[in-house]
């Protein structure tokens, strides 16, 4: 009851339409709004935006970049869904979703991060169209970040939704309630979410005031052997930079899932031998040294901003 449609009648002027429910059956829900004329087709978008839009037959929605942290689901505001048609509307999810649970740890906000490929992206706005009765989704505005923000439990799984796509270097990133942050490199750091899939990224502890249990070692070097100077090496909570012959020594601990490298400007990552970013390696308690190569690249210097 209350919930509200963005309703297009041939036109770009977007109508609200509200729910109201069926007093015999509060599963049923009928929408009242106005319209000027009798559309050839008619175009919505669930739920009400003023941003919402339609613009030479495509749907213009936005995905807010901050959504609500709820135990078990997705924000409804979240949940965009469209539809067209003549006489009747069937509404079709547009969006993925991604997952996890929280485990140990108090948590006031998480920031799911990962970079799109082919022109993905997390948030952001997109233009939808439908092809044989199906929406798609092309991002036009992109955010390569989205966050779940409120008080998450210890056992409860939490939802982002974001765009459909591929996305590679995904990372978490916790904060309290006092301002402290984890960063967590997810060990599925690549993955493609279709539309109404579920990527599910596992458990996760978070850990704000660990304290160091060992230390490792190793080199960051290019393919061609010269040392890479100065480049960040972390494990999400301590950071160190490699010396002038690239080497680096890192008290880790013990809640330390990965040992990361952060690029320098010169520098692209190489794939390991399962296809992954080799940016980060998978830390074993049995395990002291790990080393990193990079791929140099000529540093960009120019860039171009297109506004919309």
């Amino acid at each position: 009851d209350g919930d509200r449609i963005s309703l297009f009648d041939g036109n770009s002027r977007n109508r609200k339409f509200t729910a109201v429910l069926d007093k015999g059956d509060a599963h049923k829900a009928a929408f009242s709004g106005k319209v000027t004329r009798t559309a050839a087709k008619y175009r919505a978008v669930y739920p009400y935006s003023s941003s919402n839009s339609l613009q030479n037959d495509l749907l213009y929605v936005s995905l807010p970049a901050t959504q609500n942290a709820l135990a078990g689901t997705f924000a409804n505001e979240c949940a965009i869904a469209v539809a067209e048609g003549t006489d009747r509307l069937q509404f079709k999810n547009v969006c993925a979703f991604v997952s996890f649970t929280l485990g140990e740890g108090q948590v006031s906000s998480v920031q799911l991060n990962a970079t799109g490929s082919n022109g993905s992206a997390l948030g952001g706005s997109a233009a939808v169209k439908f092809s044989s009765g199906e929406p798609s989704v092309t991002v036009t505005s992109p955010q390569h970040s989205v966050t779940l923000s409120g008080i998450l439990r210890k056992g409860s799984v939490y939802y982002f939704t974001v765009f459909p796509g591929s996305y590679k270097d995904a990372t978490l990133v916790f904060r309290n309630s006092s301002g402290k942050t984890v960063t967590i490199p997810v060990p599925q750091s690549s993955f493609t979410a279709g539309r109404l899939q579920n990527i599910y990224l596992g458990t996760f502890d978070v850990n704000y005031n660990p304290q160091p249990s060992s230390t490792v070692s190793g080199t960051v070097k290019y393919e061609d052997g010269a040392s890479a100077a100065g480049v960040s090496v972390s494990d999400g909570f301590r950071t160190t930079v490699t010396d002038g012959d690239g080497n680096y020594s890192l008290d880790i601990c013990q809640d330390t899932w990965y040992i990361y490298i952060s690029l320098p400007s010169d520098a692209a990552v190489l794939k390991n031998n399962d296809g992954r970013p080799d940016f980060f390696k998978k830390y074993e308690t049995t395990r002291s040294r790990y080393d990193f190569t990079l791929s140099r690249i000529t540093p960009e210097t120019e860039f171009a901003l297109f506004a919309l």
